[in-house]
């Protein structure tokens, strides 16, 4: 297990974090305790030293003797709003080599990423910057302390990033690989330290993804748009080819009154041929122009509500624009509640309207279950080098009841690819060409770190961009193509709250795994010189629930009481996990050539 140890010198930040060192080791899949004396140690502990205080010699002998042991230095200034300016975060931005460069804000220039010692008795990592305070400056947004402008929605511009050099890659999820990449790299050297890993995805596929559609507009056409329009298509007469298509796109819907936005069944058609669900953002209610166009109470759109939940698509909630400050999202997931019969209810706000400090007290407060609002404006990419799902830090200070690492109970879904970018004017795309680019480019990049790739086409655009439907099909041809684990928002963020509360325990060479919910799926890797020896339902009699194995058959499901089991390499795979299981793991330890 891994033993977090915080300096007493700052607990000052022990909120920020143990918030911090949960997303990483939760994200990671890796169990994990705080420790406030040394004398809490386990033998198979790994110990994780965080202090502003290298150990000494004489410590590290101490606390190191026959077992791995990592020293992180703290930066304060990384855990404090506006504690950098922003020239000082250019000044002390290092660039670690990766599949791309990874921005590593630290003081003190280096080489390498981490140094390694290493004896007969001690293994010691010492990480060359605070890779931990790197990790929450991100996950803060704390880079918003930094903007010095907004847009006319109250919107931070994509230019106000400090990272956004860094933005076509999700650097977080590096730091996250280097953790455990370091973490290998020592159990394998040391050998008698085991440690066992929740897969990130459930049958450990590469990555997963997500698609979304908002339904923002659905009419192109009123009479007053036609009367507006005309003098617009006056005024853009030197544009030949749009002022045709607007005349007749104006004509065909006054002879058919057909909405020209209402690609339900266009998006459906796709999505069957690759056999997928997705999430369907829904307003409910409209403030200002730029909001929504419908009512929710429209018989058609009702009618393709249900159409779309009976197929196993996802409805969640699109945030009118002024909810993002003002306390509306109640009475709107009431709303949206009451038409879908769902109490588990997802949001993005409108034209990604987001107040770091009001908007998730919102989500919070009405028990969302996940927010996917987080995004670039108008560019792809992974804001705040992001790609995983996440809790939003509060800054409030909890009461005693509650974590002291508290965190807001709305998952954070980043959204990596909205196709809104893909409109340079109302008159102009990017090419085709560079649209699938641009999305091939970011699938790899999710899939080099495990990640969530997050897709948004919206219901109105594969109007407005002639080409979308064929970069929305040749886009879900290249992900099913790819071992990926594709679902809605809401079984993403299901299936995330589901993993963390799976509890696995190591006594001696004997796992124990304790499956609360159902799953279809679950993966674990077993790090360390160690195999499969045999398998029990803790709660069943042995003489039908237990296994034994000199060798396996990598391809055979041993049937258990409460779970099929498949054994392949240091892969366990488990599938039709029923709730409230308890499964023991025996383990033997492979000799290695040191010890034979």
């Amino acid at each position: 297990m891994i033993a977090f140890y915080i300096e007493s010198k700052i607990w000052e930040f022990i909120r920020e974090i143990k918030y911090t060192a949960d997303f990483v080791f939760s994200t990671l899949g890796f169990e994990y305790k705080f420790i406030t004396k040394f004398s809490q140690l386990q033998d198979n502990d790994i110990l994780f030293f965080y202090g502003p205080t290298e150990p000494d010699e004489t410590d590290l002998h101490y606390l190191a003797f026959d077992k791995i042991m990592f020293y992180i230095p703290f930066e304060p200034s990384l855990y404090k709003p506006k504690g950098l300016k922003k020239e000082q975060i250019e000044e002390f931005t290092r660039k670690i080599n990766f599949f791309q460069s990874l921005p590593a804000i630290s003081r003190e220039d280096f080489d390498d990423p981490i140094y390694y010692f290493k004896d007969q008795n001690i293994f010691f990592g010492r990480y060359n910057f605070d890779i931990l305070g790197n990790i929450f400056f991100n996950l803060s947004s704390y880079e918003n302390f930094l903007a010095q402008t907004t847009d006319d929605f109250d919107r931070i511009p994509d230019d106000e990033s400090v990272f956004l050099e860094n933005s076509s890659f999700p650097f977080v999820n590096g730091f996250l690989w280097f953790i455990e990449r370091f973490l290998q790299d020592a159990i394998k050297e040391r050998g008698n330290v085991l440690i066992i890993k929740k897969e990130t995805w459930p049958q450990a596929e590469d990555f997963a993804a997500v698609i979304s559609h908002n339904i923002n507009k659905l009419q192109k056409w009123s009479f007053y748009a036609i009367f507006k329009s005309t003098f617009e298509d006056i005024l853009c007469f030197y544009k030949i080819k749009f002022v045709i298509n607007n005349f007749i796109s104006k004509m065909k819907y006054i002879l058919t009154n057909i909405e020209e936005y209402w690609n339900f069944d266009v998006i459906d058609e796709i999505e069957a041929t690759f056999n997928i669900n997705s999430t369907y953002f829904v307003g409910t209610e409209s403030e200002v122009t730029e909001d929504i166009d419908y009512k929710l109470n429209d018989d058609d759109l009702l009618n393709d509500i249900r159409k779309n939940l009976a197929n196993g698509n996802e409805i969640a909630l699109l945030g009118s624009i002024n909810s993002c400050k003002d306390d509306l999202l109640g009475k709107q997931k009431e709303l949206l509640q009451a038409v879908t019969n769902r109490n588990r209810i997802g949001v993005r706000q409108n034209l990604f309207r987001y107040d770091p400090e009001i908007t998730p007290e919102y989500h919070h407060k009405y028990s969302f279950v996940y927010d996917s609002t987080r995004s670039f404006l108008k560019r792809s990419g992974f804001k705040n080098g992001i790609a995983f799902p996440f809790h939003v830090f509060s800054k409030r200070v909890p009461s005693q009841k509650e974590k002291i690492f508290f965190h807001r109970g709305c998952l954070e879904i980043p959204l990596t690819f909205s196709d809104t970018i893909l409109k340079l004017s109302k008159f102009k795309t990017i090419s085709m060409e560079k649209a699938k680019e641009m999305i091939s480019s970011i699938i790899e990049a999710i899939q080099n770190v495990n990640g969530l790739l997050s897709l948004n086409f919206s219901i109105s655009n594969f109007t407005e961009i002639k080409y979308l439907k064929q970069l929305f099909s040749e886009t879900l041809k290249e992900i099913t193509d790819k071992k990926v684990f594709i679902k809605t928002f809401l079984e993403i963020a299901e299936w995330w709250n589901k993993r963390n509360s799976v509890a696995i325990k190591i006594v001696n060479d004997e796992i124990s795994l304790y499956f609360p919910d159902n799953l279809d799926n679950f993966t674990i890797r077993i790090f360390g010189d160690y195999k499969v020896f045999g398998l029990k339902n803790e709660d069943m009699s042995l003489e039908k629930n237990q296994f034994f194995f000199s060798y396996y058959e990598k391809d055979k499901a041993y049937e258990i009481e409460g779970a099929k089991v498949k054994l392949k390499a240091d892969r366990i795979f488990f599938s039709d996990i029923k709730s409230d299981t308890n499964l023991k793991i025996k383990l033997s330890k492979i000799e290695s050539e040191k010890e034979q």
